[in-house]
């Protein structure tokens, strides 16, 4: 009877060990190890700009600093149709992670809104991170008589249409924060869109309008050389490398600016996402992709994808509220 009993015992034993050993399932991995088997292969970050321009350099920063366990991320410019031939690129490729593009999502949101982009994007892709805020910026000439907003705001509301602000493209965010700011600040004006943020630069250092609006990145150069003064920042605090106030310190209640973002195709693997985001915070926190970040014009804000997705909402109803001025 004991004999049969131990017996007994040791089964249970030997069944339970077997159990433990197979374990129906992985055994704990290591901290900081990858279990996923992603990534295999280099990861493909669309540019939908050309190369050499703000987003392609901020992207080649991040993809230089960027640690994919042994994996590259290569950066591919697919540029035409305001960025939206790229970013379909990402919307029609395999939801597998491996495709990824990197589009600020208030152009999607204004598009959508303006009949150019028929699916919103900004809905239907993943989210992955925000590299860099960059906020928008109303600039002068620095030959001009308008040394603060407050000058310009005077000349503005005494010229009515005959004031002309420039920037890019009918439909854009530019020009729906350009309105939204002129009502804010109380004044009439001319829109005038150009087909490039270079172009409409290249109007006001002529003398054909009076002023433009576009990010910080964009005039940064501009300011450094002298050939432009910028009356207003956008953010909610000042950025560090443009002398210049913002429009709130001036007593003009507008907050705006680009979130210069990386989205992946929608409809991810929740761990992929997750493992995207962790590498892409790693690379960010990098001292030297920060400075180089800086020294674009951009000011370095990492923000995980469900951040971004909850300021969304924000987003574009100021946008749509704006839009609404629009004449």
């Amino acid at each position: 009877m004991i004999k049969k009993a131990m017996v007994v015992v040791m089964s249970l034993v030997l069944a339970l060990m077997c159990l433990v050993g197979c374990g129906g399932g992985d055994a704990p991995a290591a901290d900081g190890e990858n279990t996923l088997n992603f990534p295999t292969e280099a990861v493909n970050c669309i540019v939908p700009y050309s190369a050499g321009g703000g987003t392609d350099l901020m992207v080649r920063s991040v993809a230089s600093a960027i640690d994919l366990d042994g994996q590259t991320m290569v950066v591919t410019n697919i540029e035409g149709a305001s960025a939206l031939t790229g970013s379909y690129e990402c919307y029609n490729a395999e939801p597998d992670g491996y495709t990824l593009v990197s589009v600020a999502p208030e152009a999607w949101i204004a598009q959508y809104m303006s009949g150019a982009l028929s699916d919103p994007l900004y809905e239907e892709l993943t989210p992955i991170c925000v590299v860099a805020e960059d906020p928008n910026v109303l600039a002068v000439a620095a030959s001009s008589d308008w040394q603060t907003f407050d000058d310009f705001v005077n000349y503005a509301k005494g010229a009515g249409a005959s004031c002309t602000i420039a920037s890019t493209s009918k439909g854009g965010s530019n020009e729906f924060f350009t309105y939204g700011l002129a009502d804010v600040a109380g004044y009439e004006f001319t829109y005038v869109p150009y087909d490039g943020g270079s172009k409409s630069r290249t109007a006001v250092l002529g003398g054909e309008n009076d002023a433009v609006v576009c990010q910080v990145s964009e005039i940064k150069a501009l300011v450094d050389s002298g050939e432009m003064r910028v009356l207003g920042v956008s953010s909610a605090e000042r950025v560090s490398y443009i002398d210049a106030p913002t429009f709130k310190e001036q007593g003009y209640d507008i907050e705006f600016g680009l979130h210069r973002s990386i989205w992946a195709t929608g409809g991810i693997d929740a761990q992929v996402k997750e493992y995207l985001i962790n590498a892409f915070q790693a690379a960010c926190n990098d001292t030297s992709c920060k400075e180089t970040l800086e020294g674009l014009g951009y000011t370095p804000a990492f923000a995980t994808g469900d951040e971004l997705a909850g300021k969304t909402a924000t987003i574009a109803a100021d946008l749509e509220k704006w839009a609404a001025l629009v004449k």
